[in-house]
């Protein structure tokens, strides 16, 4: 099935509205045609008939249609507000306060968001930004290795891998403490996030070995040992059954 268009010619441009989209802005309001993955490249025919007669609109400013019809785009049904100033103007139209509209786009921002049209769309812009998207070379700062970096959140980190950023941590003290062996008293470092009691793996052996023993004498071993054959045999007979 053909989608329904509506178009309108204004200065050498032609602006298209879709009355069967779903979504609101095709629907209601007439837009250049650009074919380019970039929505800042398409503009609004009530905006370019704004700046048709008046001039360039300034930063942050929208054009509001007096009437509250988005279909009425003559000069004179056009009016240039701030954007709290038009909010506030939508929401008097509603009988609303602005608090109350703001929760009432809210709702349906999110009620469209949960629809698998939305995911469609948003996954549609994901992958024309990914597509689109330079990426960055950089050097590592730990290993001096060129790499590059797509992602622009990412930028602040130096460091071409997560093996690079702990082992930089490591060494200048960010992600390191110092502790001592439990069994050779030798100062060593370790990871904040994985604390360690022994220096080595020759230490950890001694020190699980020194363990046992301690609990063969108070005679907590034994207990353990029957704890662990008991539930051995519990698994297997529910296996069984």
């Amino acid at each position: 099935m053909k989608k329904k268009v509506e178009t309108i010619y204004f200065n050498g441009t032609a602006y298209r509205r879709y009355p069967n989209a779903k979504h609101g802005t095709a629907r209601d309001y007439f837009t250049s045609h650009i074919s380019d993955w970039k929505k800042k490249n398409r503009t609004s025919l009530h905006r370019d008939i704004w700046v048709y007669h008046n001039g360039e609109i300034p930063e942050g400013f929208q054009i509001h249609h007096t009437d509250g019809n988005p279909l009425n785009n003559d000069i004179s049904n056009l009016e240039c507000l701030s954007k709290d100033a038009h909010l506030s103007r939508h929401a008097e139209m509603l009988g609303m306060s602005v608090k109350e509209y703001r929760k009432h786009i809210r709702k349906k921002v999110d009620a469209w968001n949960k629809t698998p049209e939305a995911k469609k769309v948003k996954s549609k812009q994901a992958k024309g930004i990914w597509k689109h998207r330079q990426p960055t070379e950089m050097t590592c700062a730990f290993c001096k290795k060129v790499f590059k970096k797509h992602s622009t959140r990412s930028l602040k980190n130096p460091y071409c891998s997560q093996n690079c950023t702990k082992k930089a941590g490591f060494f200048c003290g960010t992600y390191a403490l110092t502790a001592s062996c439990v069994v050779c008293k030798k100062e060593f470092k370790h990871m904040k996030c994985k604390p360690k009691k022994t220096c080595s793996k020759k230490c950890q052996s001694l020190e699980h070995k020194i363990f046992i023993q301690k609990l063969k004498e108070s005679g907590e071993y034994s207990e353990i040992l029957a704890k662990r054959s008991a539930n051995r045999k519990r698994k297997k007979s529910l296996k069984l059954s």
